[in-house]
């Protein structure tokens, strides 16, 4: 496991500025969101090639095709819960580019500040 920093938003993870042979493989992102309440949300999902998502435990969401990463093209309906929040990602690689992008939306599609949602 690694830290990842990114640049700008949205924002971007970049895998393979991390790996040496990046064909045909997989790899995982994982982050915790703090919520102060129960809230329904959207997450924004974008993946260079396929992905699968899970959120505490749950998967939430598989989209399992070869694509380009597009911001924001997947909206997954979930409820983050009091507390701590668990969110990983499986991005699949076939060949060429190999990013993800998850952002935190209201139900509106709006991105959120997730500072906002302590």
């Amino acid at each position: 496991p690694q830290d990842v920093a990114t640049e700008g938003l949205p924002a971007v993870v970049d895998f393979r500025r991390h790996f040496r042979d990046p064909y045909n493989k997989a790899a995982y992102g994982y982050a915790e969101i703090e919520s102060s309440a129960e809230r329904p949300v959207l997450l924004l999902v974008g993946s260079d090639d396929g992905c699968e998502l899970w959120l505490n435990g749950e998967k939430v969401h598989s989209a399992l095709a070869p694509r380009s990463l597009t911001v924001d093209g997947d909206r997954v309906e979930a409820v983050l819960r009091p507390g701590t929040n668990r969110l990983l990602i499986k991005v699949l690689q076939g060949g060429g580019d190999w990013r993800y992008c998850v952002r935190i939306a209201d139900r509106d599609g709006r991105p959120q500040d997730l500072a906002e949602l302590k």
